[in-house]
């Protein structure tokens, strides 16, 4: 695949994701019978990588990033907020 994301990406919401975050995910035709579910990563190169991948592994991944993104939530909420009151 290309290094530019096809221009018919479903829609999803833009996550807020941790600096250690290396990879994105996205599908194609998510509306569709048959959507098709990819991720995109840089290699030890710095080259632009773009595989299509199962749904069992985009469900793992999807679930990775919202965990992440609760931590993220839980630390802005209260672990410094509490560094500043201290």
């Amino acid at each position: 695949m290309d290094e530019k994301h096809p221009k018919d990406i479903d829609p999803r919401p833009k996550r807020r994701k941790d600096k250690d975050n290396p990879y994105e995910i996205f599908t194609i035709g998510g509306h569709t019978v048959h959507p098709k579910y990819f991720v995109s990563f840089h290699d030890g190169n710095g080259k632009k990588i773009c595989k299509a991948i199962e749904k069992s592994l985009f469900d793992c991944l999807n679930s990775f990033e919202l965990e992440d993104l609760s931590h993220l939530n839980k630390v802005d909420r209260h672990i410094e907020q509490s560094e500043l009151s201290e």
